[in-house]
């Protein structure tokens, strides 16, 4: 009897389960085959399956064969979503009542590839839109879903929004659902092995449809990646030409709130709150830092806002606010203010020389604007003061200053203008003052224009390239100077003193040969005291017999009544100078007093002694009143008329020694003695210095 009963009972129940499956099988197909007709319906992609099955062994499950979610056109044609087989595992007691309840939801080996577009769209979300909603807005499928678990063979994201196109593997992916009765919650729990090494990522959380009218997701959810490799992902991360992530990078943090809600004109949309702290590495023009952040971020209407960021990266502390949006090609705004930028230490990093590090530290804010793949950074700061040694004989020092300027523009890496309550140069010191400085290219160049210096107008130019082996450039233009108080200052040994106004363009450097100068200089209206040229010519001329009428009180008195024993005075000096090894080549060498002018071309060596060869010719009235005492020496006067006397100094220049070339001398004793004498050549001009240097009458008309 009890044998004959069991057999009735497992005959009963097999026949419960029977229908329970034949009920749930329908159910699937049905709920399948809605789901495939809504989303085609609405336009939004294709859904396909081949078949569907019941499978006993080892419980039962149905099978839902070859499951696939088309992408929509738009975002390419590898599919969104592919499963060689969905399996769904019913709860058994249920059966027995002839009802299909779900109690487990498997994806075999599942691949899923999410695409965005450059507006932010996302293929997923484009998917979800598709699926039919109750009036709750919950996903109102005919079956009751207690409990899923997912384990993706791989997970890819594809972004057409960078400069990719990108595509990111995330790899042995698993989720475990646990839907909620009642309030419509999911909580899920998602891991797996992200981009790196030893990469890992785990989200945990729970999301609900709101249903309201902003289409909000309510959100509660936790993350934490670990040791991610940012190499895989670079082209969607924030970066800027020489500036982006690098290495490892390791967040955790959480968000609650709504996400994916937009605001309509009758209400607006509710926030998503979130943290993010971490880690990673920056990799800025080759130098690698790490990094630090710890983030208190918001999303609303689309875009992310920074409502308190701060970051740690060379030892300089910053602080943000402001919003950025979902794309890196979308607009962004963001204020960030550092302290303690240490310019000395940073530039260390680089390699830059001691020489080429200003010692300073500032304070300051740098806005960003534009696009997070394309931005354009403004910034101001303060200083409490700077020193640099460009020059070991010229150390450079600027006073309390603030600075305004760009950041990696399309014109500069970095600029600069700033405002200085002095700047020192050697022993040149302006106050309150202007100047401004490029670094771009790896070339760095400084201007300094329009400076009141030495009673006089000056500006000066420097460049200095870090990458190239010894490229460094100064070059300075001064308008009318005073030369006495310039000289005295920058040579304070220098004997004797000169005075008068000086126009000057100078330029220093060094490159792979050393040290280097050239520059053209003018004084004008000055004098050299203990220095009688004229004098000196003259007597040289009237020692000789035959020569002697020069010692005429006249003339003498022409002469040296310019050019005195004790004060050479002048109305312009001017030379072209160039380094050469030990000392300066001169050339264009040009001195012109109210009697005398002298042309010529020589060199200073290193210990200030000077040698020069040239032309000595009286000019105006002196000349006739040479010839009118000796008459004779018209006939050995040059081609254009003029009387040129070849001379010669050599010597300190506080104690130069002139002399008259011997066959000056022979062809003016022999026209003095009625010999003929053949007229000579006018000197040709010898050759003069080769650079490219504007010429001071050119820059300023003297």
């Amino acid at each position: 009897m009890i044998r004959k009963l069991l057999i009735l009972v497992a005959v009963l129940l097999a026949a419960a389960v029977g229908f329970g499956l034949s009920t749930l099988n329908t159910g699937v197909r049905r709920a399948t085959d809605a789901y495939v007709a809504s989303v085609v319906k609405a336009g939004k992609r294709k859904v396909s399956y081949s078949s569907t099955g019941i499978s006993l062994l080892p419980f039962p499950v149905v099978v839902v064969r070859d499951f696939v979610v088309e992408s929509k056109e738009e975002f390419g044609e590898e599919p969104l979503l592919r499963a060689p087989e969905v399996r769904v595992k019913p709860k058994l007691l249920p059966m027995l009542t002839g009802r299909a309840e779900i109690g487990y939801l498997e994806l075999i080996a599942p691949v899923l590839r999410v695409a965005r577009r450059s507006a932010g769209e996302t293929d997923l979300g484009a998917w979800l839109a598709g699926v039919p909603e109750g009036e709750s807005g919950r996903v109102t499928v005919p079956l009751a879903v207690t409990s899923g678990r997912v384990e993706f063979e791989q997970l890819g994201a594809d972004d057409d929004s960078t400069d990719g196109p990108l595509r990111i593997v995330f790899e042995d992916i698993s989720a475990q659902l646990e839907p909620t009765r009642g309030d419509g919650r999911t909580a899920f729990v998602v891991d797996g092995a992200a981009p790196g090494e030893s990469a890992r990522f785990q989200v945990s959380g729970s999301v609900r449809p709101t249903g309201e009218a902003t289409k909000g997701l309510e959100v509660d959810v936790e993350y934490e990646i670990a040791d991610f490799d940012t190499g895989a992902a670079q082209p969607m991360l924030p970066s800027v030409e020489g500036i982006f992530l690098s290495g490892p990078l390791s967040l955790a943090g959480g968000f609650n709130g709504f996400a994916g809600g937009r605001s309509t004109e009758s209400r607006p949309a509710e926030k998503l709150l979130g943290t993010v702290k971490g880690n990673g590495y920056i990799s800025a023009f080759g130098v690698v830092e790490p990094v630090s952040v710890d983030m208190k971020v918001s999303d609303k209407d689309g875009r992310l806002r920074l409502d308190d960021a701060r970051f740690t990266w060379s030892g300089v502390d910053f602080t943000a606010k402001g919003w950025t949006s979902h794309t890196l090609a979308q607009n962004a705004l963001l204020n960030i203010d550092f302290v303690g930028f240490d310019t000395d230490a940073v530039l260390a990093k680089y390699g830059y020389s001691d020489a080429m590090r200003p010692r300073s530290s500032f304070d300051g804010h740098i806005r960003m604007e534009g696009t997070l793949k394309r931005p354009l950074f403004r910034y101001e700061a303060e200083s409490k003061g700077m020193e640099m040694d460009f020059y070991s004989s010229y150390p450079v020092k600027v006073g309390p200053m603030k600075a305004k300027g760009i950041l990696l523009s399309i014109s500069a890496d970095f600029s600069a203008s700033i405002n200085a309550d002095f700047l020192s140069v050697g022993p040149m010191r302006v106050d309150d003052t202007s100047f401004g400085f490029r670094y771009w290219r790896d070339k760095l160049t400084f201007n300094l224009t329009k400076v009141e210096v030495w009673d006089a107008i000056a500006t000066v130019a420097a460049r200095y390239e870090p990458r190239e082996a010894n490229a460094n450039e100064v070059a300075g233009l001064f308008d009318d100077l005073d030369a006495g108080v310039a000289l005295s200052n920058v040579f304070p040994n220098l004997k004797p003193k000169i005075d008068g106004r000086m126009d000057a363009i100078v330029q220093l450097g060094s490159d792979d040969h050393g040290t280097w100068a050239m520059g053209r200089i003018g004084v004008h209206e000055g004098n050299f005291p203990g220095l009688s040229f004229g004098t000196a010519v003259v007597e040289s001329i009237a020692s000789q017999p035959g020569l002697r009428p020069l010692r005429d009180a006249e003339i003498q008195a022409a002469f040296t009544g310019s050019m005195s024993g004790n004060a050479t005075k002048f109305r312009t000096v001017k030379f072209d100078f160039q380094s050469r090894e030990g000392g300066f080549d001169l050339g264009s060498v040009l001195v012109r007093t109210d009697a005398l002018e002298f042309r010529g071309a020589g060199l200073v060596s290193g210990a200030g002694v000077i040698d020069l060869d040239g032309d000595a010719m009286p000019i105006g009235a002196y000349r006739e009143r040479v010839f009118a005492q000796i008459p004779a020496l018209r006939r050995i006067q040059g081609d254009d008329r003029m009387l040129h006397i070849p001379v010669s100094m050599d010597g300190a220049l506080d104690s130069l020694r002139i002399g008259v070339a011997p066959e000056f001398v022979t062809a003016a004793t022999l026209a003095a003695a009625g010999k003929l004498v053949s007229p000579p050549a006018v000197p040709s001009a010898r050759k003069p210095l080769e650079f490219d240097l504007p010429v001071l009458a050119d820059e300023y008309g003297r």
